[in-house]
């Protein structure tokens, strides 16, 4: 890392790495072992690897975008895009059992005395707001760190996406239909 322990860490070029299924095990394990934030880690995690979001976009969900007002998951959850010119927001489908499970369990163990409206953030910061885009990404990379994965990063959840359909769909272009 470089002397304010920010950043990269010292020598790491190029892009984020790709998980292997094994490293994504692993990042889930250190994560439910993460103490008070364990519920927003694998959250978190869960949203980055299997939706594909961005730390600005995990930053800006808020409950009302994720959960109906009776406290079940959406089907389609609002992703408001941070930072991008003339983008507004887009909608991601949640069709992943485990995807839907880990929203489901998360919306179990937060506090029910909690007035969940419309501008909640889904993520809180450890004072209750939304936490910022640069605390996000810092967070993300903290748990890939604390993981054993030292070239993890923010944008490792999305280019694990990405490299998984990539392969899903040449494995059906090849196969003799």
């Amino acid at each position: 890392m470089n002397k304010r322990g920010r950043g990269r860490p010292k020598g790491s070029v190029g892009k984020a790495a790709i998980l292997s299924s094994a490293q994504v095990r692993d990042v889930f394990q250190s994560a439910r072992h993460h103490g008070k934030y364990s519920d927003r880690a694998e959250i978190v995690l869960a949203l980055s690897i299997y939706l594909g979001l961005r730390a600005s976009e995990l930053a800006a969900l808020r409950w009302a975008d994720v959960y109906d007002s009776d406290g079940t998951v959406r089907h389609v959850i609002l992703v408001h895009r941070a930072y991008i010119q003339g983008a507004r927001s887009r909608r991601e489908l949640v069709s992943s059992p485990k995807l839907r499970g880990f929203l489901a369990d998360y919306r179990e163990k937060q506090t029910p005395s909690l007035n969940y409206g419309e501008h909640v953030p889904l993520i809180r910061s450890q004072r209750g707001g939304h936490m910022t885009a640069a605390s996000m990404t810092r967070f993300v990379t903290g748990l890939y760190r604390e993981a054993g994965i030292s070239d993890g990063s923010s944008r490792s959840g999305r280019r694990t996406l990405k490299a998984n359909f990539s392969r899903l769909v040449s494995i059906q272009d090849q196969s003799p239909i």
